[in-house]
């Protein structure tokens, strides 16, 4: 994961801006841009993207499910047997979840048993 520190001295870097040009574009202390870079603090995200927009960046967050090979999280689930339906692994290559075999709804209590007890 990329932190607030990495991405403020990235964008003011491709900027050109010493630390005080940008403290005095954002209306901040350039002591508080050096404390930031050096990840002596975390900014908020209201004052991260203020940074950015003095830089001429703007600031686009995506959220993605964290791939959790193995995990039990659907037993803690209310009705939930803490099984699934088809057995995954992770691609090596890509990153992403495939399944290895789908269990016909006949054998899923067969299987279940065999899987999580």
């Amino acid at each position: 994961m990329t932190s607030a520190a990495e991405i403020l001295l990235q964008a003011r870097t491709r900027a050109g801006l010493s630390q005080r040009a940008l403290a005095r574009r954002a209306g901040t202390a350039q002591s508080v841009i050096a404390r930031i870079e050096q990840g002596r603090t975390s900014p908020t995200w209201e004052t991260l993207q203020r940074l950015l927009a003095a830089l001429g960046w703007e600031v686009n967050a995506q959220l993605e499910p964290r791939v959790v090979v193995g995990s039990h999280m659907l037993a803690e689930v209310p009705g939930s047997s803490g099984c699934r339906r088809s057995r995954t692994s992770v691609n090596s290559c890509t990153g992403r979840v495939v399944p290895e075999r789908t269990v016909p709804d006949e054998q899923q209590t067969v299987d279940r048993r065999r899987e999580c007890c």
